[in-house]
């Protein structure tokens, strides 16, 4: 495949060339070994081999190398693995792979086939019961950025209706998860081996996904995703002042966010009630006094963070603060479909989308006119 027909397959997966784009873009900006460890199940091997290795394929020709962990213990599991291979290299598909069958220097070998442009493939020798300490090792050595788990099951399921658990926040979702026993029984010990491995990585931006070989591409390009994303949780602090803040970074999320710069005094001019802010500066959200409510003026999410739920706890923070929120987004705004959904009301005219929550009928034509006067506070980019 040439370079533009790997960009358009990536760009039909993602359905949204803007996400796929940036996504590839981080990507690229990692050390190439931290990319990503992918562990197939057995069954997800045996039932959708062609479905990963087209995956893969398609990761290969964009330049990125994750890092393959096979488990050499179950023989059907790596016999099938083995043919295939064999198969698709005699049909001269122009990917390369690097078996590594002992773990000594493993950090130098991973360099090593990534140099040569190779996609190393780790056969693991651990137990069953230990395959997930090896993939504490292998993160822990690589500092890898995301560890992709795939199954047949797409995903963790829920054992009330078999539908998919879409994130689960370790710090406020997995407890009640456990002790209502809401996770399918075929899923539990997985979803348990994932969360201490992800409890014991230190890297803040890591998070682990389950999903099938078939939505691989889908899990990692997308905001959305195709699986169920696992995350320790979000670390948000409220305050009063600007002055703890590091308005640099604030200014630079909002406006990366937005892709809009802001005007050059909006920061100073403005008298915050309170500014909402995760601890690495990958989402926040700015509040006005207004009336006995608040104007909520400016809500921004770091690109990359967007589908790892850091939104949504800064959107469930708020509501627990504020019972009567005000805001405004313009009509091309891509969330107004999820705006819509959160609001108790909403009003349209060419250009905004009004919202609130909270609002008396009888307010909500105040609430209108205000929104309707705010002097914009963003400009295009030159």
């Amino acid at each position: 495949m040439e370079t533009r027909e790997i960009l358009t397959k990536l760009l039909e997966v993602t359905e949204d060339q803007k996400d796929g784009l940036q996504y590839l873009e981080f990507f690229k900006s990692l050390e190439p070994w931290r990319f990503a460890l992918v562990y197939p199940t057995p069954d997800s091997i045996i039932e959708s081999w062609d479905a990963l290795f087209y995956q893969l394929r398609i990761l290969f020709k964009l330049g990125l190398y994750p890092v393959v962990l096979l488990h050499s213990s179950m023989p059907s599991y790596a016999k099938t693995f083995f043919q295939n291979l064999e198969s698709t290299n005699s049909d001269k598909l122009e990917v390369s792979f690097q078996w590594i069958r002992k773990q000594e220097d493993i950090l130098n070998k991973i360099k090593d086939a990534i140099f040569k442009k190779r996609i190393p493939v780790i056969l693991s020798k651990e137990k069953d019961e230990f395959i997930f300490t090896n993939i504490q090792d292998l993160i822990s050595t690589l500092d890898s950025n995301k560890l992709i788990v795939l199954n047949q099951r797409s995903g963790i399921r829920k054992k009330k209706d078999s539908t998919r658990f879409s994130i689960i926040n370790l710090q406020t979702d997995y407890p009640k998860l456990l002790s209502a026993s809401l996770v399918d029984e075929e899923d539990l010990p997985l979803l348990k081996n994932i969360s201490q491995t992800v409890q014991a990585v230190h890297n803040s931006r890591f998070t682990a996904s389950v999903t099938s070989p078939v939505y691989l591409l889908k899990e990692l390009f997308t905001v959305k995703g195709s699986g169920t994303l696992i995350r320790k949780g979000s670390i948000l602090t409220k305050h009063s002042k600007l002055n703890s803040l590091d308005k640099d970074k604030l200014a630079f999320l909002i406006e990366s966010s937005f892709r809009k710069s802001l005007k050059a005094d909006f920061l100073e001019k403005n008298q915050f009630d309170s500014i909402l802010l995760e601890s690495e500066y990958k989402a926040c959200a700015l509040f006005i006094q207004w009336k006995d409510g608040v104007l909520l003026s400016k809500f921004a999410v770091d690109e990359i963070a967007r589908g790892e739920g850091i939104g949504r706890d800064i959107w469930d923070m708020m509501k627990q603060l504020y019972p009567k929120i005000i805001w405004r987004a313009k009509s091309s705004n891509s969330i107004n479909s999820w705006y819509a959904k959160e609001a108790d009301g909403q009003w349209k005219n060419k250009d905004w989308h009004f919202y609130w929550i909270g609002i008396q009928p009888k307010e909500v034509a105040e609430v209108i006119e205000f929104l309707s006067n705010l002097e914009e506070d963003l400009k295009l980019r030159l």
